[in-house]
């Protein structure tokens, strides 16, 4: 029981890695290069400084020949990004539990082009959202399908927080696709998500991404040299793919996979050796028996039959108890199964 219980866990999370591993993403990951920068507060110790900072990192980035697409953002698809309650414009809300949720993210312009996405509807952020424009956002095809479903999200407002809320009214532009804003490993939550411009927004850290025709991680270099020549002593760090990184967000399927899988094979062993035992200590108790029944005309097959239904009982019985044991555990993974349903046919049939 217990091992068909820990064998079912274990086809699950590996159908979750396998699924995971030939997964068609709906966005570009091994050509964009990615790295990190965080800003000192004494270097940058204002919002102004940093936005500064950001749009002269940008220039500079832009010189670059090998780089065809850049951009800035705080959020990597994929990676996950953090989420925030959130009030649609001339919905009305009682109590805070109300308000809706949305995965966020602030993003410079050619954040959907670095990534090889288009946007759906409307337009990319571009020059003319600063910090002193009307405040806007892009949202995701999640966030306008559940708040506007069978209309255009396309010049609706919304904004960030709860009834305290100070943040201003944001006005959508754009309608992009969903970009697994919530992580990888979260792939049944809410899809909902929204993006700022990186003008109207203040970010301390901040991720680059680029992306051309060779191989990405030629540019670090580059890109090394055009951050410090805007700042020498802003450090660059998690240099590496986007496909890296996303590698490493999704190792626990990976690491929950092998040990399902060990202990379900050490269990399955331990129940084989068991049952093996027990059906030959039977067996050599019952051998005067089966000698008395050859006597009196039995034949082979019918003692063969005597002893296996005795042991095919016993693992009917496990069977049965150890499908209960796999419908508790696989309920208590479906948090971290990938496209991958915790009732599963094919693998529990298979186990």
């Amino acid at each position: 029981a217990m091992s068909v219980g820990l064998l079912v866990s274990a086809g699950l999370m590996t159908k979750s890695i396998a699924t995971l591993r030939t997964y068609d993403y709906p966005f570009e990951t091994d050509a964009v290069f990615t790295a990190r920068v965080g800003l000192f507060e004494a270097d940058f110790p204002d919002t102004l400084a940093r936005r500064a900072f950001y749009r002269d990192v940008e220039a500079r980035l832009r010189e670059v020949p090998e780089a065809r697409f850049i951009a800035l953002a705080t959020v990597l698809p994929g990676l996950g990004s953090g989420g925030t309650l959130l009030a649609i414009k001339g919905q009305t809300y009682v109590e805070d539990t109300d308000y809706a949720r949305a995965e966020s993210g602030v993003v410079g312009a050619g954040y959907f082009a670095t990534l090889g996405v288009e946007v759906l509807r409307g337009r990319d952020f571009d020059a003319q959202d600063g910090a002193q424009s009307e405040p806007v956002a892009i949202v995701n095809q999640s966030f306008a399908d559940e708040h506007f479903s069978g209309e255009s999200a396309l010049g609706r407002r919304f904004r960030a927080g709860d009834s305290e809320s100070t943040e201003p009214w944001r006005t959508i532009v754009g309608v992009v696709p969903d970009l697994h804003m919530q992580g990888m490993s979260d792939t049944a939550g809410n899809q909902s998500g929204y993006y700022v411009p990186i003008e109207q927004n203040d970010a301390r850290f901040m991720s680059i991404l680029a992306r051309g025709p060779g191989e990405p991680m030629a540019l670090t270099e580059a890109v090394r040299a055009a951050v410090a020549s805007v700042h020498a002593g802003t450090p660059l760090y998690f240099v590496q793919t986007l496909q890296s990184r996303i590698d490493e967000e999704t190792w626990v399927f990976s690491i929950f996979g092998a040990l399902f899988l060990a202990f379900g094979g050490v269990a399955l062993f331990l129940a084989s050796i068991g049952l093996y035992g027990v059906m030959a200590f039977t067996v050599a108790r019952r051998t005067p028996e089966v000698g008395i029944r050859l006597a009196l005309g039995a034949t082979r097959g019918q003692v063969l039959s005597l002893v296996m239904r005795q042991g095919l009982g016993q693992v009917a019985i496990g069977l049965v108890l150890g499908t209960g044991v796999a419908v508790l555990a696989s309920r208590g993974l479906a948090l971290i199964l990938f496209q991958v349903s915790p009732y599963d046919p094919l693998v529990f049939v298979g186990i």
